[in-house]
């Protein structure tokens, strides 16, 4: 696919060839302008190394200036002065010829855009008119009939009085035949007034047929109307739950893991509960056993002490030296007391002191849990918040780029209406000449480069006396057009051709149109 023409920042690449050409000269004529400058200051130099031009110059001398550096040749030549006047000129000339020939296509161009407007405007204002005569015409028509109508009514009225008249002469003239006559004109008189009621009654019921279709049309308009609004509106409603939806589960995630981190700290917080009721029962079992421990002694040692009694009073002799054991014992035992009641003590306090320290631990972790989670829920929020408020700069920016985009699009594009009145087929013929292949060109471009955009090719032709053969004329052109287009490069899957009425238009005359059909209005 050729796609040297393409130039995607103007519509007159014409203009621009002439422009690029011209610019191209002038770079050249300053080329050379300034390579004649230089060899004349090298000359200068020369003459002011070597000597004037009557001197011969010695071997030295040549060697000397051959040596001169190209830099300075051309340092001296720039110290010379500026640029000749007729340089200048020559520059200055080609840059007012540019203007001008870039300020007369732009007159060119508006005068072929206000030629184009002002000949859609009178095709306009033609088929306005003609559309109004048609109005009247029929209008006129509808009149004629109704006069007809009633003049056939009136004679048909003057007719059955001027017969209901004669059966009442015939009548006074011979009963038995006015009876008879009487009989068959009530007998006509009937079947005429079922004809007019059966009449009267068709007419009403095709009238209220058309009125029934018409609502029914209207009604179905108004139905796809509705259908469509409410298409959008749950288009739009879906893009809004889906939002939501969005955002409910960004929600309960953060809730669950918020849970899960409650949960998490309660589970921590049962278990240190549970170890302190576990150190407590701990604690009261060994009291417990102590005190058992104490009333068993106590028990032993009541024993004891009734039986040394009776031991006593059984044995005298040896009651001295039993009180003597029994004191050592009963020190003893009350020293073991002494030292298991100090051991138990000690181990309670360590046991409430352990407790104290790890429900200080578990409160010291709880805070610092807490704040942690406060924390990432700030932190959190603050970045959800940007990321909505990134978003709504992003959606901000999208929408200007996207209004700045359909505003250059539709000044490139509504030249195309211009462009495309313009296109004049041979008579009666499909085949694109050269004019229309011009003219197509130039409605290529935009075309092209909106890529995103389908085309419809509109024809109408009233070249032929049938309307069949006008619409397969038209119908054939804009499928030349279409070919011609899709050769062009543009994808065929975009072009669409339609036939228009060509029966207001002037006959050997024909119309195109080539438009576009933007999705994002």
């Amino acid at each position: 696919m050729d796609k040297s023409h393409i130039n995607p920042f103007t519509r007159t690449g014409g203009t621009w060839i002439v422009l690029f050409v011209a610019i191209c000269a002038w770079l050249a004529t300053s080329f050379v302008v300034y390579r004649f400058a230089v060899s004349n200051s090298q000359k200068t130099l020369d003459q002011v190394t070597n000597g004037s031009p009557g001197e011969q110059q010695s071997p030295e001398s040549s060697t000397l200036a051959e040596n001169v550096p190209e830099e300075l040749q051309l340092a001296a030549a720039e110290q010379d002065g500026e640029e000749p006047l007729w340089v200048k000129e020559i520059n200055e000339a080609n840059l007012e010829r540019i203007a001008e020939e870039k300020e007369a296509e732009d007159a060119r161009i508006a005068a072929d855009a206000k030629l184009a407007e002002e000949e859609q405007k009178a095709a306009e204002e033609k088929q306005d008119e003609e559309e109004r005569l048609a109005a009247e015409e029929k209008q006129a028509e509808e009149a004629r009939l109704a006069a007809e109508e009633a003049r056939a009514e009136e004679e048909r009225l003057a007719a059955e009085a001027k017969q209901a008249e004669e059966e009442r002469l015939a009548a006074e003239e011979k009963q038995a035949e006015e009876e008879r006559l009487a009989a068959e004109a009530k007998q006509a008189e009937e079947e005429r007034l079922a004809a007019a009621e059966k009449q009267a009654e068709e007419e009403r019921l095709a009238a209220e047929e058309k009125q029934a279709e018409e609502e029914r049309l209207a009604a179905e308009e108004a139905r796809a109307e509705k259908e469509r609004l409410a298409a959008e509106a749950k288009q739009a409603e879906q893009e809004r739950l889906a939002a939501a939806e969005k955002q409910a589960e960004e929600e309960r995630i953060a809730a669950e893991e918020k849970q899960a981190e409650e949960a998490r700290l309660a589970a921590e917080e049962k278990q240190a509960e549970q170890e302190r009721l576990a150190a407590a029962e701990k604690q009261a079992e060994e009291e417990r056993i102590a005190a058992e421990e104490k009333q068993a002694e106590e028990a032993r040692l009541a024993a004891e002490e009734k039986r040394a009694e009776e031991e006593r009073l059984a044995a005298e002799a040896k009651q001295a030296e039993e009180e003597r054991i029994a004191a050592e014992e009963r020190q003893a035992e009350e020293a073991r007391l002494a030292a298991e009641a100090k051991r138990a003590e000690e181990e309670r306090l360590a046991a409430e002191a352990k407790q104290a320290e790890e429900e200080r631990i578990a409160a010291e972790a709880k805070q610092a849990e807490e704040a942690r989670l406060a924390a990432e829920a700030k932190q959190a929020e603050q970045e959800r918040l940007a990321a909505v408020q990134k978003q709504a700069r992003r959606d901000a920016a999208a929408s200007t780029k996207l209004a700045r985009y359909v505003e250059l699009r539709n000044d490139e594009l509504r030249v195309l209406a211009g462009l495309s009145d313009r296109l004049r087929f041979d008579s009666r013929s499909k085949l694109i000449n050269r004019d229309v292949e011009r003219g197509l060109d130039r409605i290529f471009d935009p075309l092209y480069l909106y890529s995103d955009l389908m085309v419809v090719v509109r024809v109408a032709s009233n070249e032929y006396r049938g309307s069949a053969d006008n619409n397969q004329l038209s119908y054939e052109r804009g499928q030349s057009i279409a070919s011609y287009l899709s050769r062009r490069g543009l994808d065929e899957r975009r072009l669409s051709v339609q036939v228009e009425s060509g029966d207001g238009m002037p006959y050997g005359s024909h119309r195109v149109k080539v438009a576009v059909e933007d999705p994002i209005q």
